[in-house]
């Protein structure tokens, strides 16, 4: 097989992981993992995180744990926590073990919750400021904190964790750093409770002005953040199906016609990828 067609399928797999996604989950499984060993991680992580869960914990069960870990390390921990509920307890223990630390304890945190609920789905890596810090304070809090995930808002707390309002990023650059953060505390933050069933909380009005929303436990302390997108997702999970339905995009709409033929064209990744390593 020509070094032509492997360049093709890895450029496929990198620029369509939700069709490729389609396409792999009708395939055995056995085909696929040996298929995904020769593939670089960071494309076959996008490829992974874009299947249903279910299926990929079928892969990570042919898989060695510490391939599994790799992979993980580079995915959305929400969805790492998904693929994990559908693993074995023996598998899923000694995946988690290898998990990088900050991975591990998301995953953790998000197993807590059960799956149809608000929290196992929330961003836990959110950003917040202590409601008795200045500006300058909070501003160094929130740079040394590089893995934050991009939401508009940040929240602010107080020391027992308790969400006292939020603020944007706009207003906390422009203000005097020696300002008390608490003198630019906007509007009181709307919050969910972590267990909220999801088919209860897609039908909150509070989503009709905001794309995201605090997420708090039982003693209403900040542990995250909801966003709808991701409150969506998980609703189509529970619902079993994938987000990118087949022939929604022109790509997918043509394997009618040529999907043997890309079937074929992707499992070159693996044989011709093992057989120039031989």
């Amino acid at each position: 097989m020509s070094e032509q067609k492997l360049e093709l399928a890895l450029a496929f797999l990198q620029s369509h992981p939700d069709t490729a996604a389609t396409i792999l989950e009708q395939l055995p499984a056995g085909e696929v993992t040996n298929l995904l060993q020769d593939v670089p991680h960071r494309i076959a992580a996008a490829v992974l995180e874009r299947m249903l869960p279910q299926y990929t914990a079928r892969l990570c069960k042919l898989l060695p744990p510490a391939q599994c870990a790799a992979l993980f390390a580079l995915m959305n921990f929400s969805t790492v926590a998904a693929i994990l509920r559908y693993t074995n307890s023996e598998n899923r223990k000694l995946i988690i073990d290898l998990l990088p630390e900050q991975t591990r304890l998301a995953c953790l945190i998000l197993l807590n919750y059960a799956e149809d609920t608000v929290g196992a789905w929330m961003i836990i890596q959110a950003a917040s400021v202590a409601i008795d810090s200045t500006v300058g304070a909070a501003l160094k809090t929130l740079i040394d904190q590089d893995d934050l995930a991009l939401i508009d808002s940040i929240f602010v707390v107080d020391r027992n964790r308790l969400v006292l309002g939020e603020l944007s990023y706009a207003v906390l650059l422009r203000a005097n750093p020696e300002l008390p953060s608490a003198a630019l505390l906007q509007a009181k933050s709307q919050v969910i409770q972590g267990r909220t069933k999801l088919e209860t909380a897609i039908k909150l009005d509070i989503w009709e002005h905001r794309d995201s929303v605090a997420v708090v436990n039982r003693q209403n302390q900040f542990v995250g953040v909801l966003r709808h997108v991701d409150l969506r997702r998980g609703m189509a999970q529970a619902a079993n199906v994938i987000e990118t339905p087949v022939g929604s995009d022109p790509i997918t709409s043509l394997l009618s016609v040529y999907g043997s033929s890309l079937f074929s064209l992707l499992d070159t990744v693996g044989t011709f990828a093992t057989n120039r390593n031989q």
